[in-house]
């Protein structure tokens, strides 16, 4: 059985997705939280990332279940001691899809937790960490706007307007931090 590589296109699919923006809006509302009370740059390091695999695990399952809902029933016997070839093959399709579809939740932390390694490291302050974070959080949100429409429309206005509106909403998680902090 051979894998196929994923396309540019399966990769702008799973990476400009609403699980790359739910990613994203989750990393800003974790950093807004956890910044809330006096947690080292460590700290908050360990607990945004990992709510983020937390989330990701739990979006992946999710997808699974989903996907399982929709095969059809396996024609073959039933075996007792496991599952048909039909009915794993079923299950591996459902957990390779998942994982793919879910991908953008991981990838889009990266740099937001990168940012606050930074801090973690000493190279920057803990509080100029999130906030940075936070603002590349609203930058990236900005571009899965802007990209994410791409397939939709080709007219830059459209777009630009549309990358605008998905910054804007990380723009007003940003002012829910400052005026919680």
């Amino acid at each position: 059985m051979s894998v196929e590589s994923p396309t540019p296109r399966d990769l702008r699919r799973n990476l400009v997705s609403e699980s790359a923006i739910y990613g994203l809006l989750l990393v800003s509302a974790m950093l807004i939280v956890v910044a809330r009370g006096e947690q080292s740059s460590w700290e908050t390091f360990i607990k945004v990332g990992t709510t983020v695999v937390v989330f990701w695990v739990a979006h992946v399952f999710a997808h699974v279940i989903a996907q399982l809902s929709e095969a059809d029933p396996a024609a073959e016997a039933e075996h007792p001691y496991g599952l048909s070839r039909q009915e794993a093959g079923a299950l591996r399709r459902a957990v390779r899809h998942a994982v793919a579809h879910s991908s953008g939740i991981l990838f889009v932390a990266i740099l937001p937790l990168g940012i606050v390694l930074l801090g973690v490291l000493g190279f920057i302050s803990g509080d100029t960490a999130t906030w940075t974070a936070l603002w590349i959080d609203v930058a990236l949100l900005g571009l899965l706007g802007y990209f994410g429409t791409g397939g939709w429309t080709r007219r830059r206005s459209i777009r630009i307007a549309a990358g605008g509106l998905t910054a804007l909403l990380g723009l007003s998680i940003m002012l829910l931090k400052a005026l919680i902090h």
